[in-house]
């Protein structure tokens, strides 16, 4: 009884040594009544999880106008390249009303500097010098001169100006795709000039013999084109008459999907579509269906003969083809045949840009600039020098003038701006100019048209870069 008690005592103690030394139990605590007082602490308080306030948003520092406190010079010149005498008059003339009625005060002093190499040696001379003219007036190529030497000033701060620029102005009807803008490829792109009107080419047609030959309408593409000259030949009719302008490749160049520049501004003639240009003119002359006109405006004369089905001009010359014709047939305008996409014509014309290094002198020079896109300005300009406003507002001014309304298809012309394509503006133009115009006229003389491409853009590529 003893020895059997002893043994459950020792078993409870080695139990409890067995409990004590081993892992640690979690007790298991018996369901609390809802009567039952607990006697673990209460559990703490937290505060409030805090909101945290977000930073103030800073109010934006406005840009500065640079042009707020500038009050225009009230003296302004302007060197010009524009010799015929009819064009410098109007031009004279419309610097001395801007000079009467501008509310600035701003006296514009208008200097004629020769032809266009004159005016670009004297102007680079200018600059060189440090005194160059507040403001210049000249085809983009030798625009594109002083932009090189870095003279031109960049013009946007004027374009999107809230007071002065040409949307505060109330212009923003322009009808070419790329505005009135120039830019400039070896300047970064940068817009430097304005468009002071532009001249277009063109094709004409003879429409009577067209008809006759059992057509409706000029060719729309180059195909149609030889289908007609296909036509006229088989009446004896000899086609197309040209005379060599490089616009004339220029125009096919476009019209078939090329361009004359890459994006870096190296000149590439159209790559392949230039290649396709040239093959194609060669082609043409194989056949006798396009050939070289006289000297002396001899594709116009050929065209009032009826010598020609086709020749290609400018919108300057629709009075001249109207006296060669002398009511002998109907004749018409169109734009250059495409390649199957939209038409192309190629415009030109004299630009301006600003060389002032100061900003009184330069804001006079935007608002002279500014004020010859005005409706009646460029409708004044357009009626003397056929160079036809870019803006519909002109264009409707233009319309009331009886010099312009007498010209013989000029609302046409006008009406194939939305197609225009400009010549780039880069330094040295001029001579791929002089290239395109002579490998044409080798095109029309038999010459092949691949070893001339690859001559003609080695030679422009001499021209223009760097």
């Amino acid at each position: 009884m003893r020895l059997g008690r002893l043994f459950v005592l020792l078993s409870l103690g080695l139990s409890l040594v067995l409990t004590s030394c081993g892992p640690t139990q979690t007790p298991t605590v018996a369901p609390t009544s809802v009567a039952a007082t607990s006697t673990l602490a209460p559990a703490p308080t937290l505060p409030p999880t805090a909101t945290a306030t977000p930073a103030p948003t800073p109010t934006p520092t406005p840009t500065p106008d640079p042009l707020a406190d500038v009050v225009p010079a009230t003296k302004l010149t302007v060197w010009h390249a524009v010799t015929t005498q009819s064009h410098a008059q109007v031009l004279q003339e419309l610097a001395d009303e801007f000079s009467r009625t501008n509310p600035w005060g701003i006296q514009v002093e208008l200097v004629a500097t020769g032809s266009t190499s004159e005016s670009l040696k004297k102007t680079k001379q200018a600059i060189s010098d440090g005194m160059p003219p507040d403001m210049v007036i000249a085809y983009p190529s030798s625009l594109a001169e002083y932009a090189k030497l870095e003279a031109l000033v960049p013009l946007d701060l004027f374009l999107t100006h809230p007071e002065y620029g040409l949307e505060a102005a109330g212009m923003t009807d322009f009808v070419t795709p790329d505005g009135v803008v120039d830019v400039y490829p070896q300047a970064g792109y940068q817009a430097l000039s304005l468009r002071l009107g532009r001249r277009i080419w063109l094709m004409y047609y003879n429409a009577t013999k067209l008809q006759a030959l059992g057509f409706t309408a000029p060719p729309a593409t180059w195909d149609e084109l030889r289908a007609q000259c296909d036509a006229a030949q088989a009446q004896g009719l000899r086609c197309l008459a040209v005379a060599p302008d490089a616009s004339l490749l220029e125009a096919l160049i476009w019209a078939r999907g090329g361009e004359l520049l890459d994006p870096r501004g190296a000149v590439t003639l159209g790559d392949e579509a230039g290649q396709e240009s040239f093959a194609l003119y060669a082609a043409l002359a194989a056949a006798g269906q396009a050939y070289r006109a006289g000297d002396n405006f001899g594709e116009q004369k050929d065209f009032g003969a009826q010598k020609a089905l086709f020749t290609f001009g400018t919108s300057a010359s629709l009075g001249y083809y109207e006296k060669e014709v002398k009511g002998r047939f109907a004749w018409g305008i169109a734009p250059f045949p495409s390649g199957g996409k939209a038409p192309v014509v190629v415009t030109y014309g004299f630009s301006g840009g600003i060389l002032a290094p100061y900003r009184e002198q330069q804001l006079a020079a935007w608002l002279f600039l500014r004020w010859l896109q005005e409706a009646g300005p460029a409708a004044r300009w357009a009626a003397v020098s056929g160079y036809l406003p870019l803006r519909q507002a002109a264009w409707d001014a233009a319309r009331t003038d009886q010099t312009l309304v007498s010209i013989p298809h000029l609302e046409e012309a006008w009406q194939t701006l939305p197609y225009a394509h400009e010549e780039p503006a880069v330094s040295g133009w001029s001579g791929v100019r002089k290239t395109l115009s002579d490998a044409l006229g080798a095109l029309l003389g038999g010459k092949d048209a691949s070893t001339l491409w690859r001559q003609a853009l080695q030679e422009a590529q001499k021209s223009v870069w760097p």
